[in-house]
């Protein structure tokens, strides 16, 4: 039975779609003409912002070839063919015990993401009739820092509020840069989501980890909270404490900038998404 609980997924997206193009070559007819004429492949590989990867972008609508090219061999193989729908689907069969309302879809700032994450929506509402809201993620595949920054911001945010709001929130993880989807796990825990979805690589089976819920310290939330960028060394040693610093520095919550000190980012972010 169904509880009346209503439940949330957070979806990491990535470009697993164009990376398994090759594997189809062979298996539809569609895919071996777009590989051939467009080097479609290759995308998956291309720098972002390069002509290739904006080439994707170009063929991220429905109205192009390559669009219902691809889409065509993902609705006869979507647990093949991309990463995100066989995790996707392996949650569903799970018949978790309640009403699963909305899927957030978050993508990478790039041509190939762009293209990636449409198909994936559009697969997850025509056949699944799920209710997706894509999220592009500013600088995620672009810049390290402000990629994963702008990501656990997200993340952080739509948890907390769906919490407040008496969701139950899961985050599906398989998909995207280990390093980013690592920090939305970090961010999705701390923010009070119920667990964390992968395809685990050997067994190719769903898993699951529980999100035990955490809290950051309140030396450390006081001080990520009320440190402007650039404070010198000594006056956080004089205000805080040496252990309290030295454990910031050494964990990478604070690092040296021109001599100076600064909050990480993206860990300011985690702790006050509305922040920078």
């Amino acid at each position: 039975m169904v509880s009346d609980a209503k439940r949330c997924i957070l979806m990491t997206c990535g470009t697993s779609i164009l990376t398994n193009v090759i594997k189809y070559v062979s298996k539809c007819e569609g895919i071996k003409n777009l590989e051939d004429k467009y080097k479609v492949s290759s995308w998956a590989r291309a720098e972002p912002k390069s002509k290739e990867d904006e080439e994707a972008g170009k063929h991220a609508f429905e109205k192009s070839p390559v669009f219902s090219g691809l889409y065509e061999c993902l609705r006869q193989d979507p647990k093949g063919m991309s990463a995100e729908l066989n995790t996707l689907i392996n949650y569903e069969s799970l018949k978790l015990p309640y009403k699963l309302t909305e899927v957030y879809l978050y993508y990478t700032d790039t041509g190939a993401g762009t293209l990636c994450s449409n198909l994936v929506a559009k697969y997850m509402k025509e056949e699944m009739k799920m209710n997706v809201q894509q999220i592009k993620v500013e600088g995620y595949g672009i810049d390290f820092e402000e990629g994963i920054s702008n990501l656990v911001g997200k993340i952080v945010q739509i948890t907390k509020s769906k919490r407040e709001a008496g969701y139950i929130v899961d985050l599906l993880a398989t998909a995207g840069y280990k390093p980013e989807v690592t920090a939305a796990t970090i961010g999705a825990m701390i923010s009070g989501a119920n667990a964390v979805y992968y395809i685990h690589e050997s067994f190719k089976e769903i898993v699951s980890i529980p999100l035990i819920p955490v809290s950051i310290r309140d030396d450390v939330r006081k001080i990520v909270e009320e440190v402007s960028p650039f404070e010198s060394e000594e006056k956080l040693r004089q205000k805080y404490g040496n252990g309290v610093v030295d454990m910031l520095l050494n964990s990478g919550v604070l690092k040296e900038k021109d001599g100076r000190l600064e909050v990480n980012k993206w860990v300011k972010k985690l702790i006050s998404p509305k922040s920078l």
